[in-house]
């Protein structure tokens, strides 16, 4: 009798997991073909990272990234960008360091996601 009982919990349980468990999707690491991206985006820079600004760990905001620019392949050109991105998986961005990099307009200030 208490194997039957605990067979059929097992079995239930197996059951409830496989059918009615929504699906998870993992982010997608897969690098879009560079014309793609050219074209969807409204900024392509080469510039030096001088000062990242970090949230606090509490509050839902953008890290801010401040570069000198090096280069404008695309976009307005201005002597520094400030761009807002969203660092929360990951966040690889250096100080010093020369960075080539896509980002979007909005308003009067640039997004990276």
């Amino acid at each position: 009798m208490k194997t039957r009982l605990f067979l059929f919990i097992i079995l239930g349980m197996i059951g409830i997991t496989i059918f009615y468990i929504p699906q998870a999707f993992a982010l997608s690491c897969g690098i879009p073909l560079f014309t793609e991206s050219y074209e969807r985006h409204d900024l392509l820079l080469h510039g030096k990272l001088i000062e990242k600004k970090i949230p606090d760990f509490l509050s839902n905001k953008h890290t801010t990234l401040i570069f000198d620019t090096i280069k404008v392949y695309k976009g307005e050109f201005s002597e520094t960008f400030t761009i807002k991105a969203d660092l929360s998986w990951d966040d690889y961005y250096r100080e010093g360091q020369e960075y080539v990099l896509f980002a979007d307009k909005d308003g009067d200030r640039y997004l990276r996601d």
